[in-house]
C-alpha cells in the first residue's frame, strides 16, 4: 500500500509541476479531492496556501500583510 501512496504523490507532484498555467482547470478536475488540490497548491512556487479555504477553494476576499 505504501508504494501506491508513493506513486500517487509522484503523480500529484508531476501534475503540479506541469500545470502552472492551467491551475484553475486542475483545481476543477480535482474539485472533490481536496487532498490532491492541497498537494498541487503546495508544489506550485509562488502560490499562497492561505488564499484557499480548508477544502482548497479560493477565498473570495483576503487581506494579507505585505512583507
Amino acid at each position: 500500500m505504501k508504494n501506491c501512496t508513493s506513486q500517487k504523490e509522484t503523480v500529484i507532484n508531476m501534475t503540479a509541476n506541469n500545470c502552472n498555467q492551467f491551475i484553475s482547470v486542475w483545481l476543477e478536475v480535482f474539485k472533490d479531492h481536496p487532498e490532491v488540490k492541497r498537494e498541487m497548491i503546495k508544489n506550485i512556487k509562488g502560490t499562497a496556501i492561505e488564499c484557499y479555504d480548508e477544502n482548497i477553494n479560493p477565498i473570495q476576499s483576503i487581506h494579507r500583510d505585505k512583507k
